[in-house]
């Protein structure tokens, strides 16, 4: 498989999810014209609150500069081992009223989650880490603000459908892709 990372500065703070998923499809979309799916994440900048550090994953070339290409190889039963930050929302149903909610998941209802969310994404979760745990407010214009969790989990999995893996590596895997979340880092197949 070959897909392509970009790397850039973001003159907006990493903890801003509405703004940079705008400030980033915006680019995609409409600036590159690009209309395919992809993955992306915002990082702080090291020493400067209001900027952050996006990292882009897409399928075609985008050729912003310092774009690298990316060769991997894949098979089935390869083994590989990546970092993904994980919208860590569960939805549950309010007792009497039977009204779906969303809270913050523990770990391992997490974790739980994300082994049903690997099958559909064609490999076996083997081992889930947390390594991190954050909660971001959304704010989007004319609406009421919401809470989102994410957790920034080491993962090791075995792949059972190399297309559906390659699929994900490049789209993300889990819920609310659009705000940053879910995408894979420091991928190693081992």
């Amino acid at each position: 498989m070959q897909y392509f990372d970009n790397t850039f500065k973001l003159r907006l703070s990493h903890a801003d999810k509405y703004k940079a998923h705008q400030a980033v499809d915006t680019l995609v979309q409409e600036r590159l014209n690009i209309k395919l799916p992809y993955s992306w994440r915002a990082v702080p900048y090291p020493g400067a609150e209001h900027y952050s550090i996006v990292q882009l994953r897409s399928s075609v070339q985008m050729k912003l500069p310092g774009e690298r290409e990316v060769a991997l190889s894949l098979s089935q039963g390869a083994l590989l081992q990546f970092r993904c930050n994980i919208c860590s929302m569960i939805r549950v149903y309010e007792g009497k009223t039977g009204k779906r909610i969303g809270r913050i998941g523990s770990t391992q209802e997490v974790i739980d989650k994300l082994k049903s969310t690997a099958e559909k994404s064609g490999f076996e979760l083997l081992t889930a880490t947390e390594e991190q745990e954050q909660i971001f407010k959304i704010i989007k214009p004319q609406n009421r603000p919401f809470t989102l969790g994410h957790r920034e989990l080491l993962m090791l999995v075995r792949v059972n459908d190399v297309a559906l893996t390659e699929k994900a590596i490049v789209e993300g895997l889990g819920s609310k892709r659009i705000f940053g979340f879910g995408y894979l880092s420091d991928i190693e197949v081992l």
